[in-house]
Protein backbone atom coordinates (compact mmCIF):
# COMPACT_ATOMS: atom_id res chain seq x y z
CA UNK A 1 0.00 0.00 0.00
CA UNK A 2 1.08 3.53 -0.79
CA UNK A 3 1.62 6.14 1.73
CA UNK A 4 -0.28 8.37 0.00
CA UNK A 5 -3.21 8.45 -2.92
CA UNK A 6 -3.07 12.24 -4.99
CA UNK A 7 -6.06 13.81 -5.44
CA UNK A 8 -6.17 14.91 -8.14
CA UNK A 9 -3.67 11.78 -9.82
CA UNK A 10 -0.67 12.83 -10.95
CA UNK A 11 0.19 11.47 -13.64
CA UNK A 12 3.68 12.53 -15.86
CA UNK A 13 1.58 11.27 -18.53
CA UNK A 14 -0.47 14.37 -18.52
CA UNK A 15 1.92 17.23 -17.58
CA UNK A 16 2.53 18.79 -21.13
CA UNK A 17 -0.82 18.42 -22.85
CA UNK A 18 -1.57 20.85 -25.42
CA UNK A 19 -4.85 19.94 -26.48
CA UNK A 20 -8.05 18.45 -24.74
CA UNK A 21 -8.45 15.46 -24.55
CA UNK A 22 -12.03 14.29 -26.40
CA UNK A 23 -13.61 11.13 -24.12
CA UNK A 24 -17.01 9.10 -24.77
CA UNK A 25 -19.92 9.94 -22.64
CA UNK A 26 -19.20 7.09 -19.97
CA UNK A 27 -16.08 8.08 -19.57
CA UNK A 28 -17.33 11.38 -18.63
CA UNK A 29 -19.14 10.04 -16.33
CA UNK A 30 -16.54 7.84 -14.25
CA UNK A 31 -14.95 11.43 -13.21
CA UNK A 32 -18.18 11.73 -10.94
CA UNK A 33 -17.57 8.21 -9.76
CA UNK A 34 -17.88 7.50 -5.79
CA UNK A 35 -15.70 4.84 -4.00
CA UNK A 36 -17.11 1.17 -3.95
CA UNK A 37 -14.14 -0.98 -1.64
CA UNK A 38 -14.46 -4.03 -1.39
CA UNK A 39 -15.17 -6.20 2.15
CA UNK A 40 -11.42 -6.54 3.34
CA UNK A 41 -10.97 -2.37 2.51
CA UNK A 42 -14.13 -1.94 4.51
CA UNK A 43 -12.56 -3.15 7.34
CA UNK A 44 -9.55 -1.55 7.19
CA UNK A 45 -11.81 1.89 6.78
CA UNK A 46 -14.14 0.98 9.52
CA UNK A 47 -10.67 0.48 11.72
CA UNK A 48 -8.87 3.62 10.54
CA UNK A 49 -12.28 5.39 11.39
CA UNK A 50 -11.82 4.53 15.04
CA UNK A 51 -8.21 4.36 15.65
CA UNK A 52 -7.97 7.43 13.87
CA UNK A 53 -10.68 9.31 15.92
CA UNK A 54 -13.25 9.99 13.44
CA UNK A 55 -16.05 10.19 15.81
CA UNK A 56 -13.96 13.06 17.77
CA UNK A 57 -13.20 14.94 14.59
CA UNK A 58 -16.69 14.87 13.54
CA UNK A 59 -17.72 16.88 16.73
CA UNK A 60 -14.74 19.04 16.66
CA UNK A 61 -15.58 19.83 12.94
CA UNK A 62 -19.00 21.22 13.87
CA UNK A 63 -18.01 22.75 17.41
CA UNK A 64 -14.87 24.49 14.75
CA UNK A 65 -17.99 25.38 12.76
CA UNK A 66 -19.93 26.65 15.44
CA UNK A 67 -17.13 28.91 16.44
CA UNK A 68 -16.48 30.31 13.08
CA UNK A 69 -20.40 30.95 12.69
CA UNK A 70 -20.17 33.19 15.88
CA UNK A 71 -17.54 34.91 15.12
CA UNK A 72 -19.59 36.43 12.22
CA UNK A 73 -22.02 37.98 14.78
CA UNK A 74 -18.90 39.53 16.63
CA UNK A 75 -16.65 40.80 13.57
CA UNK A 76 -19.07 43.13 11.89
CA UNK A 77 -19.17 45.04 15.73
CA UNK A 78 -15.89 46.62 14.23
CA UNK A 79 -16.96 48.23 11.09
CA UNK A 80 -17.01 51.23 12.67
CA UNK A 81 -13.67 51.66 13.26
CA UNK A 82 -12.45 51.22 9.45
CA UNK A 83 -12.65 54.15 7.05
CA UNK A 84 -12.12 51.76 4.20
CA UNK A 85 -14.23 48.98 3.05
CA UNK A 86 -11.61 46.85 1.02
CA UNK A 87 -9.42 47.77 4.35
CA UNK A 88 -11.89 46.23 6.77
CA UNK A 89 -12.82 43.17 4.37
CA UNK A 90 -8.97 42.30 4.66
CA UNK A 91 -8.96 42.60 8.32
CA UNK A 92 -12.01 40.17 9.02
CA UNK A 93 -10.29 37.84 7.15
CA UNK A 94 -7.17 37.82 8.59
CA UNK A 95 -9.38 37.61 11.94
CA UNK A 96 -11.10 34.46 10.63
CA UNK A 97 -7.99 32.71 9.28
CA UNK A 98 -7.41 30.59 12.35
CA UNK A 99 -10.62 29.60 13.06
CA UNK A 100 -10.98 28.57 8.97
CA UNK A 101 -7.96 26.76 10.00
CA UNK A 102 -8.73 25.27 12.80
CA UNK A 103 -11.74 23.64 10.32
CA UNK A 104 -9.61 22.47 8.27
CA UNK A 105 -7.51 20.67 11.01
CA UNK A 106 -10.63 19.23 12.64
CA UNK A 107 -11.84 17.68 8.67
CA UNK A 108 -8.09 16.11 9.06
CA UNK A 109 -6.19 18.09 7.47
CA UNK A 110 -2.82 18.57 9.23
CA UNK A 111 -0.67 20.31 6.85
CA UNK A 112 -1.18 22.56 3.94
CA UNK A 113 2.20 23.52 1.86
CA UNK A 114 1.74 26.62 -0.19
CA UNK A 115 3.71 27.42 -3.77
CA UNK A 116 3.77 31.11 -4.86
CA UNK A 117 1.33 33.85 -4.05
CA UNK A 118 -1.99 35.92 -4.94
CA UNK A 119 -0.64 38.86 -6.79
CA UNK A 120 -2.28 42.14 -5.84
CA UNK A 121 -3.55 43.49 -9.48
CA UNK A 122 -5.42 39.76 -9.71
CA UNK A 123 -9.33 40.37 -10.02
CA UNK A 124 -9.97 36.49 -10.71
CA UNK A 125 -8.52 33.16 -9.35
CA UNK A 126 -9.73 30.28 -10.83
CA UNK A 127 -9.09 26.58 -9.53
CA UNK A 128 -9.86 23.16 -9.61
CA UNK A 129 -12.86 21.67 -7.91
CA UNK A 130 -13.18 18.48 -5.53
CA UNK A 131 -14.92 19.06 -2.85
CA UNK A 132 -17.10 21.93 -0.70
CA UNK A 133 -13.53 22.02 1.23
CA UNK A 134 -12.20 23.90 -1.50
CA UNK A 135 -13.90 27.17 -0.67
CA UNK A 136 -12.21 27.20 2.72
CA UNK A 137 -9.15 26.10 1.46
CA UNK A 138 -8.81 28.84 -0.79
CA UNK A 139 -10.49 31.58 1.98
CA UNK A 140 -8.08 30.59 4.33
CA UNK A 141 -5.09 31.91 2.81
CA UNK A 142 -6.47 34.87 0.21
CA UNK A 143 -9.03 37.73 0.58
CA UNK A 144 -11.57 36.82 -2.07
CA UNK A 145 -15.45 36.61 -2.63
CA UNK A 146 -17.32 33.28 -3.94
CA UNK A 147 -19.55 32.93 -6.99
CA UNK A 148 -22.34 30.52 -5.48
CA UNK A 149 -25.65 29.26 -6.03
CA UNK A 150 -28.81 31.55 -5.48
CA UNK A 151 -30.69 28.92 -3.56
CA UNK A 152 -28.06 29.37 -0.83
CA UNK A 153 -28.55 33.01 -0.30
CA UNK A 154 -30.84 32.82 2.59
CA UNK A 155 -28.96 30.42 4.28
CA UNK A 156 -27.85 31.51 7.76
CA UNK A 157 -24.41 30.53 8.28
CA UNK A 158 -24.08 32.61 4.51
CA UNK A 159 -26.67 35.68 5.15
CA UNK A 160 -24.41 36.06 8.44
CA UNK A 161 -21.05 35.82 6.21
CA UNK A 162 -22.54 38.02 3.77
CA UNK A 163 -22.38 40.92 6.42
CA UNK A 164 -19.10 40.73 6.18
CA UNK A 165 -17.87 39.91 2.87
CA UNK A 166 -18.64 40.24 -0.97
CA UNK A 167 -20.57 37.31 -2.44
CA UNK A 168 -21.76 36.93 -5.91
CA UNK A 169 -25.21 34.60 -6.00
CA UNK A 170 -26.53 33.24 -9.46
CA UNK A 171 -29.15 31.51 -9.79
CA UNK A 172 -28.48 28.77 -12.56
CA UNK A 173 -32.23 28.35 -13.71
CA UNK A 174 -31.95 31.59 -15.75
CA UNK A 175 -29.85 31.96 -18.45
CA UNK A 176 -28.57 35.30 -18.82
CA UNK A 177 -27.44 37.45 -16.00
CA UNK A 178 -24.65 35.56 -14.66
CA UNK A 179 -21.95 36.79 -16.59
CA UNK A 180 -22.62 40.26 -15.93
CA UNK A 181 -22.86 39.80 -12.28
CA UNK A 182 -19.48 38.05 -12.46
CA UNK A 183 -17.60 41.10 -14.89
CA UNK A 184 -19.21 43.66 -12.32
CA UNK A 185 -17.10 41.74 -9.16
CA UNK A 186 -14.30 41.58 -11.59
CA UNK A 187 -13.83 45.09 -12.92
CA UNK A 188 -14.85 46.81 -8.97
CA UNK A 189 -11.14 47.15 -7.41
CA UNK A 190 -13.11 48.45 -4.39
CA UNK A 191 -14.58 44.57 -3.94
CA UNK A 192 -12.39 41.89 -3.29
CA UNK A 193 -10.90 39.32 -5.85
CA UNK A 194 -13.65 37.10 -7.29
CA UNK A 195 -12.65 33.29 -6.73
CA UNK A 196 -14.68 30.93 -9.33
CA UNK A 197 -14.21 26.59 -9.81
CA UNK A 198 -15.01 27.14 -14.03
CA UNK A 199 -15.48 23.47 -14.04
CA UNK A 200 -19.14 24.11 -12.49
CA UNK A 201 -19.30 20.55 -10.81
CA UNK A 202 -16.55 18.50 -8.60
CA UNK A 203 -14.82 15.43 -9.77
CA UNK A 204 -13.11 12.83 -8.21
CA UNK A 205 -10.29 14.02 -9.37
CA UNK A 206 -9.65 11.94 -12.29
CA UNK A 207 -9.62 14.75 -14.55
CA UNK A 208 -10.06 18.54 -14.70
CA UNK A 209 -13.21 19.07 -16.35
CA UNK A 210 -13.72 22.00 -19.57
CA UNK A 211 -13.71 25.44 -18.13
CA UNK A 212 -17.09 27.24 -18.54
CA UNK A 213 -16.24 30.72 -19.97
CA UNK A 214 -18.11 33.03 -17.93
CA UNK A 215 -15.28 33.76 -15.51
CA UNK A 216 -12.98 34.74 -18.38
CA UNK A 217 -14.86 37.27 -20.37
CA UNK A 218 -13.47 40.36 -18.49
CA UNK A 219 -9.83 41.15 -19.74
CA UNK A 220 -8.71 41.84 -16.14
CA UNK A 221 -5.90 39.82 -14.62
CA UNK A 222 -6.78 36.14 -13.56
CA UNK A 223 -4.45 34.09 -11.88
CA UNK A 224 -4.77 30.26 -12.05
CA UNK A 225 -4.35 27.92 -8.86
CA UNK A 226 -4.17 24.30 -8.65
CA UNK A 227 -5.31 22.58 -5.10
CA UNK A 228 -4.53 18.62 -4.54
CA UNK A 229 -5.31 16.89 -1.28
CA UNK A 230 -3.21 14.03 -0.33
CA UNK A 231 -4.97 11.47 1.24
CA UNK A 232 -2.41 9.04 3.85
CA UNK A 233 -1.98 5.38 4.87
CA UNK A 234 -5.01 4.20 2.82
CA UNK A 235 -6.10 2.29 -0.19
CA UNK A 236 -6.77 4.04 -2.83
CA UNK A 237 -10.52 2.35 -3.36
CA UNK A 238 -10.94 2.89 0.33
CA UNK A 239 -11.94 6.64 0.62
CA UNK A 240 -12.01 10.00 -1.03
CA UNK A 241 -12.36 13.77 0.01
CA UNK A 242 -14.22 14.71 -3.15
CA UNK A 243 -17.90 14.82 -2.60
CA UNK A 244 -18.99 12.55 -5.18
CA UNK A 245 -20.91 10.34 -3.21
CA UNK A 246 -24.57 10.93 -3.03
CA UNK A 247 -25.26 9.18 0.25
CA UNK A 248 -24.35 12.08 2.78
CA UNK A 249 -23.88 10.40 6.02
CA UNK A 250 -21.65 7.69 3.99
CA UNK A 251 -19.63 10.61 2.64
CA UNK A 252 -19.17 12.05 5.86
CA UNK A 253 -17.80 8.38 7.08
CA UNK A 254 -15.85 8.24 4.57
CA UNK A 255 -14.16 11.81 4.88
CA UNK A 256 -13.67 10.92 8.63
CA UNK A 257 -12.37 7.79 7.72
CA UNK A 258 -9.21 8.91 6.27
CA UNK A 259 -6.25 9.11 8.77
CA UNK A 260 -5.73 12.40 7.61
CA UNK A 261 -4.43 14.61 5.01
CA UNK A 262 -1.94 16.89 3.75
CA UNK A 263 -2.91 19.86 0.89
CA UNK A 264 -1.17 21.36 -1.27
CA UNK A 265 -2.33 24.99 -2.94
CA UNK A 266 -0.03 26.48 -6.10
CA UNK A 267 -0.25 29.56 -7.28
CA UNK A 268 0.31 29.83 -10.54
CA UNK A 269 1.86 32.84 -12.63
CA UNK A 270 -1.20 35.42 -13.45
CA UNK A 271 -2.39 35.51 -16.68
CA UNK A 272 -3.76 39.03 -18.97
CA UNK A 273 -5.33 38.30 -21.89
CA UNK A 274 -5.61 40.54 -25.10
CA UNK A 275 -8.67 41.43 -26.64
CA UNK A 276 -7.41 39.10 -29.69
CA UNK A 277 -8.93 36.06 -27.32
CA UNK A 278 -12.01 35.12 -27.25
CA UNK A 279 -13.46 33.77 -23.65
CA UNK A 280 -13.23 29.86 -24.61
CA UNK A 281 -9.73 30.24 -25.69
CA UNK A 282 -8.44 31.84 -22.30
CA UNK A 283 -10.92 29.16 -20.59
CA UNK A 284 -9.00 26.44 -22.18
CA UNK A 285 -5.66 27.78 -21.55
CA UNK A 286 -6.10 28.40 -18.16
CA UNK A 287 -7.26 24.76 -17.98
CA UNK A 288 -4.73 23.18 -19.38
CA UNK A 289 -2.18 25.20 -17.16
CA UNK A 290 -3.70 23.76 -13.98
CA UNK A 291 -4.36 20.34 -15.37
CA UNK A 292 -0.69 19.87 -16.90
CA UNK A 293 0.33 21.38 -13.43
CA UNK A 294 -1.69 18.64 -11.52
CA UNK A 295 -0.83 15.58 -13.92
CA UNK A 296 -4.44 14.85 -15.02
CA UNK A 297 -6.02 14.77 -18.52
CA UNK A 298 -7.68 18.18 -19.50
CA UNK A 299 -11.22 17.35 -20.83
CA UNK A 300 -12.57 18.90 -23.79
CA UNK A 301 -16.27 18.83 -22.52
CA UNK A 302 -17.65 21.08 -19.90
CA UNK A 303 -20.36 20.21 -17.48
CA UNK A 304 -23.01 21.97 -19.78
CA UNK A 305 -21.70 20.35 -22.98
CA UNK A 306 -18.48 20.89 -25.28
CA UNK A 307 -17.23 24.19 -25.91
CA UNK A 308 -16.06 24.96 -29.56
CA UNK A 309 -12.38 25.71 -28.90
CA UNK A 310 -10.90 26.96 -32.39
Amino acid sequence: MPLYVNVPIDNPKYHNQTQPVEVDEKTFESAFDAKNPGTLVRIYRLFCFIFFLGPIKIIMTILSFFILFGSFYIIPLFHRFFNDELEYKEWAIRVTHPLVRLFLFSLGVVHVKVNGKLEKTTRTVVSNHLTGVDAASLFHLIPCQFLANAGIKNNAFCHQACQIFDQIYVDRSKKQGATELIMEAQNDPERLPVAIFPEGRVTNGSCVLGFRSGAFVSNTPIQPVAIRYRHWLMPESMATISWVEWNFPLYVYQLFSVPFYTLEITFMPQMIFTDSTTPQERAFQTELKIANYLGCPALHKTNKGTLNRQ
